[in-house]
C-alpha cells in the first residue's frame, strides 16, 4: 500500500509494486496459504479451510480492512463519485482520474 500514491500519479506501474508474499516467506520456512478459514480448533492447533486441515505451531489471523463506502451516500469508486487509494484496483482507477484532472483542470475537494 505505501507505493499506491506513486502509481496514482504515474511514477510506478502495477508490476513495479507487486510482491509475491509466498516467495518472501518461503526462505523463513513460513507457508502462506490464501484460503478462508472455516473452523479453528485451538486445543488441537488445527485450522480447517474448505479444502484442507492445517496443523500449526503459531497462528496469525489477518482479517483485512472493511471499506464501508455504503455508509456515506456518494462515497466510493464503484457506486459513488470518489476515488480511493486503498487497493491496487482502486489506485489504478484513481490514476485514470488523475490523468483526466491533468488534462481538464477543475475544482476538487
Amino acid at each position: 500500500m505505501p507505493s499506491l500514491p506513486w502509481l496514482i500519479i504515474g511514477h510506478r506501474r502495477p508490476d513495479d509494486i507487486k510482491l509475491k508474499v509466498s516467495e518472501i516467506l518461503k526462505p523463513k520456512a513460513i507457508d502462506f496459504i490464501n484460503e478462508a478459514a472455516v473452523r479453528i480448533e485451538h486445543d488441537s492447533s488445527k485450522v480447517y479451510t474448505a479444502k484442507r486441515e492445517i496443523p500449526y505451531n503459531y497462528l496469525v489471523i489477518s482479517t483485512g480492512p472493511y471499506l464501508s463506502f455504503d455508509e456515506v451516500q456518494g462515497l466510493g469508486p464503484e457506486k459513488g463519485y470518489t476515488d480511493c487509494t486503498f487497493t491496487l484496483d482502486h489506485a489504478i482507477k484513481t490514476n485514470l482520474s488523475w490523468k483526466k484532472l491533468l488534462k481538464e483542470p477543475m475544482t476538487i475537494i
